[in-house]
């Protein structure tokens, strides 16, 4: 995975150390073209994820949890999670206070969504069940107010989404299939209709606690970008 810094001069990605088959975290500066190591340990890292101020990196560290770590490797961090599971952080919340996560059922193998509030006791809330082969599945709308997430509880990857973080009535965006969704800033989102590979938007107005939505229209000519 790789996620790109807000003021977008570094990258943080997981790549797999030259030595073995475990994952770890390096970070990119992509000014001047260096590449440094930021996690370490025997267990590995993966899923690296910005705060929105840039200060802070969560990632997934395998067998432990979730870990918060200064971007400038000042310090290990901290784990603010325990979990022996397979866990994974998908983005913070606009005011920094929340982590949006993937975690997975040790028992049934289940994915499900999670909220995590970083303050209090350190319970994740249920959010919904999600698309296991659907690496990023989630995420918070740039004003906290929406999250967007894949499920394939119909059978078919399809684009939800519902207020946040108090749940609301969920509606469903994509008709005919909808996966790798992302906010194009608080009142539209982008996916890929998985049958053909060609990208949908659709626009929402909000009315009082709830959207009014538009149908999905192509974009990028209904064509597949070129690479």
């Amino acid at each position: 995975t790789v996620a790109l810094s807000p003021d977008s001069r570094r990258v943080a990605a997981t790549v797999l150390a030259s030595s073995s088959s475990r994952p770890e975290v390096r970070l990119y500066d992509l000014e001047r073209g260096v590449g440094t190591r930021f996690t370490f340990g025997d267990q590995g890292a993966n899923f690296p994820i910005w705060s929105l101020d840039g200060r802070e990196i969560a990632f997934g560290d395998p067998g432990s949890g979730i870990r918060i770590k200064p971007a400038d490797g000042g310090s290990e961090g901290r784990v603010v999670l325990k979990l022996v599971t397979n866990v994974w952080p998908l983005g913070w919340s606009p005011d920094g206070k929340r982590l949006l996560l993937r975690i997975q059922d040790p028992s049934g193998g289940g994915v499900d969504l999670y909220d995590f509030l970083l303050e209090g006791e350190p319970k994740p809330r249920k959010l919904f069940a999600t698309d296991p082969s659907e690496f990023v599945n989630g995420a918070i709308s740039p004003d906290g107010k929406w999250l967007m997430y894949v499920s394939n509880e119909t059978g078919r990857q399809e684009i939800y989404i519902a207020p946040y973080p108090g749940l609301g009535e969920r509606r469903q965006v994509s008709t005919s299939g909808g996966t790798s969704g992302r906010w194009l800033g608080n009142r539209s989102l982008l996916y890929v209709q998985p049958s053909d590979g060609k990208f949908f938007a659709v626009d929402f107005d909000e009315n009082g606690d709830a959207l009014r939505m538009g149908a999905p229209r192509p974009v990028f000519g209904n064509k597949v970008p070129p690479r």
